[in-house]
């Protein structure tokens, strides 16, 4: 598992088609630069 940087400007909770739309959204709409998108396979 990689290590976890805690400065994020956002973290989603699933990659799904939703998940990656909030992603985009964040980046372009928003603005913000680093963004944690994190899959439920991970979590295991």
């Amino acid at each position: 598992m990689p290590s976890v940087d805690p400065n994020y400007d956002a973290v989603i909770i699933g990659g799904g088609f939703y998940g990656s739309a909030i992603a985009v959204y964040l980046t372009k709409q928003r603005g913000l630069k680093r963004i944690m998108l994190v899959e439920r396979a991970c979590l295991a």
